[in-house]
């Protein structure tokens, strides 16, 4: 990795860190333990992806509350969380402790993961990569996999470039100043990262798009429930609206 690389993803890191700093010092811990409504579906999306829980070690990195991942420590899953914000990871010490399960925390950065080569069967993220230029992903990604075991999955899920409701969405929150999450880069495919990589991307797709519609509030809320509640609807969704999140998977070969 350049120098030059270094520092703009140093820089991009610490702008996210400062950015989500108000987030996690106005979180309650409590209200963390449960599930919203997008970490609920975001966790039926990635489920299925795991292999059974026996043995099997999980890195979510960029982990924020970590209340996705309480849910794989309670399945059975030996979670670690890694975040640059100290004020995230003590929110997740008492998520895991209301919840009655255990992590490991690591205060760091998904550009120098502070651990060897081949550690991890799984590593996952939901909402992160977005906030880097595309050369950033890319040294994300390089680390990231450099983590994991051969034949390991990486995971990730970020805003979708296809998602033009979410998009317009954001357009609006940005012109009235409401935009609270900093900069951000939808993502239309990794193929291109893998390709710079020589990794496997095994799959993709949009997922979850009624989310989109909650970007516009209470005039949204109606087409978020019906799309949440009929499967007919999220794939009429899909087909039109495309999703608002991408999801990716990776695996090391």
């Amino acid at each position: 990795m350049s120098r030059t690389l270094v520092t703009n993803a140093q820089a991009s890191e610490r702008l996210v860190k400062d950015t989500f700093r108000d987030v996690w010092t106005r979180t309650d811990p409590r209200s963390a333990t449960r599930l919203d409504p997008l970490s609920e579906d975001i966790a039926k999306v990635v489920l299925p992806l795991l292999p059974k829980p026996d043995g099997i070690r999980v890195l979510e990195a960029g982990s924020g509350t970590g209340r996705i991942s309480a849910l794989l420590a309670e399945r059975g899953y030996d979670v670690t969380l890694l975040d640059t914000s100290r004020e995230a990871l003590e929110i997740s010490r008492e998520v895991f402790r209301i919840r009655h399960c255990r992590f490991r925390p690591i205060q760091g950065s998904i550009f120098a993961l502070p651990v060897p080569d081949g550690f991890y069967d799984v590593i996952w993220n939901a909402g992160v990569l977005e906030h880097f230029h595309f050369h950033e992903q890319v040294e994300a990604l390089r680390e990231l996999v450099r983590a994991l075991r051969p034949r390991g999955l990486l995971i990730t899920l970020n805003p979708s470039a296809r998602g033009w409701v979410y998009r317009a969405g954001k357009v609006v929150a940005e012109l009235r100043g409401k935009w609270a999450v900093g900069q951000e880069f939808p993502v239309r495919t990794l193929l291109k990262h893998c390709l710079t990589l020589s990794l496997s991307l095994v799959q993709e797709e949009d997922v979850l798009p009624q989310h989109q519609f909650r970007f516009f509030g209470k005039c949204g809320y109606p087409f978020f429930e019906l799309g949440r509640r009929s499967q007919l609807v999220r794939h009429a969704y899909l087909k039109i609206l495309g999703g608002y999140l991408r999801l990716s998977v990776i695996r090391k070969e």
